[in-house]
């Protein structure tokens, strides 16, 4: 299935990412919103950044988008796990669907772990 009828085009991941690791990046055609999806194991990694105002604003929409996405493109992962440090990202993920499974004091900022079954 092509991205791009998804809402998905390929971009630099340089570009927008300031990371080490070897990902694919996407970017969402409806606004300045970018993903890094990296394959680990039986998961996904995901990094999500916004530009400017508009991206702000559109990256609740592009995140049920790229939850949407990643059910079509990799229908073998059963769930997205993140852990969340901000009460911003937290609020966000609990729009989009995300149950909170407890607070983790071994990360640095401690950090919330949330999943969301696909």
């Amino acid at each position: 299935m092509d991205s791009n009828c998804l809402g998905f085009v390929d971009c630099d991941v340089n570009e927008f990412f300031n990371v080490k690791k070897v990902g694919l990046c996407k970017k969402w055609t409806t606004a300045p919103v970018y993903f890094m999806i990296t394959k680990r194991g039986q998961s996904i990694e995901i990094h999500i950044g916004a530009k400017g105002r508009d991206g702000k604003r559109q990256i609740r929409a592009a995140g049920m988008a790229i939850i949407e996405y990643i059910r079509q493109k990799y229908t073998w992962c059963k769930m997205i796990i993140a852990t969340v440090a901000l009460k911003s990202v937290y609020n966000l993920c609990v729009k989009l669907g995300f149950k909170d499974l407890g607070r983790c004091n071994r990360f640095t900022p401690p950090a919330n772990v949330m999943v969301i079954k696909l």
